[in-house]
């Protein structure tokens, strides 16, 4: 089966998953609950997130701050998530979009992508961290789920890969130089990327406070995900929320093979917030509430974007003339 074949596949299948919770849930449940957030609590949660994407370039900026002003990393940012949330068939499109703009604010495209490979190596291990958080606090507050065991098993296999890899960094450096190498390919627009040694931009020095940003920036995602329920005018305690979120994300992060992991993220949702006795509508409406948000947040970075392409084409076409 050709690969756009089988992204139609599986994205069809995410969406009878989606309708299928819908139906399980009820539509007029479903509406009612999105309908107590009010256009004015999706505002709200959409303003409340942008400070969240600035701390994200911040952090991406951070392992690459030799090629550009911070900034330039926010706007990447932005426009990587853009694409990512309103373009889901392509896969790496939002890797693509922040590359590309960088490359359009004057940062070579191998740079560009070395930067954004070591982001995601930071990103990741925040979120493993986070993970883990969320476990801790559910097991604090329902130390008997069966939920808990499946994810501290998935947890702990993550967590053995990812510290096998930081104590064999010398010798894993030439898998670690071709995974680079294969993720630029596939993120470059242009031009072939050269052998080279990328290892010396996956030191400390560049990692760990791009650690420590995403970190945060997923702890005020349990934040986010608060007042979203307290807008919905349901009583969920921060603890809570942050279990919901840390694990409605880890689900999400393992639906990835789904375009915008459809179906897997509400599932996710419905799951984790019954545990907390929050009915299947209102969870789906939580998940469509933080989908909209990103919809909302990702057509201006797609605005921002074209804007940007506009003028650097017409900046050429003025300097050949």
């Amino acid at each position: 089966m050709r690969p756009d074949r089988a992204r139609l596949v599986i994205f069809l299948a995410g969406a009878a998953a989606l309708i299928a919770i819908t139906l399980h849930a009820g539509m007029e449940p479903v509406l009612h609950a999105l309908a107590a957030l009010q256009i004015s609590g999706l505002a709200i949660i959409t303003l409340l997130h942008l400070p969240v994407i600035v701390l994200m370039g911040l952090a991406w900026w951070f392992v690459g701050r030799s090629y550009a002003r911070p900034s330039v990393f926010v706007i990447a940012r932005l426009v990587r998530d853009a694409v990512a949330e309103t373009l889901p068939f392509s896969q790496l499109g939002g890797f693509v979009g922040g590359v590309r703009m960088l490359v359009l604010t004057g940062s070579q495209a191998l740079d560009a992508s070395l930067t954004l490979f070591a982001d995601l190596l930071a990103e990741f291990g925040a979120k493993l961290i986070y993970t883990l958080a969320g476990l801790l606090v559910l097991a604090w507050l329902l130390p008997h789920t069966a939920l808990l065991r499946s994810f501290s098993l998935a947890l702990t296999a993550a967590f053995l890969a990812a510290s096998l890899l930081v104590l064999l960094r010398g010798q894993f450096r030439a898998i670690l130089n071709k995974l680079t190498l294969w993720a630029m390919r596939k993120t470059v627009p242009t031009g072939d990327v050269a052998e080279r040694d990328f290892a010396r931009v996956f030191t400390p020095a560049h990692l760990l406070p791009s650690f420590a940003l995403h970190l945060l920036c997923w702890l005020l995602g349990a934040g986010e995900a608060w007042i979203t329920f307290q807008l919905m005018g349901l009583d969920v305690s921060l603890g809570q929320a942050l279990v919901t979120d840390s694990l409605g994300t880890a689900f999400r992060a393992l639906g990835f093979l789904v375009p915008g992991a459809l179906g897997i993220q509400e599932a996710g949702y419905v799951i984790v917030c019954g545990l907390f006795g929050v009915g299947p509508a209102q969870a789906l409406a939580f998940s469509l509430a933080r989908r909209a948000r990103d919809i909302v947040i990702g057509l201006g970075g797609l605005g921002l974007w074209q804007a940007l392409e506009i003028r650097k084409a017409a900046y050429s076409g003025s300097a050949k003339l």
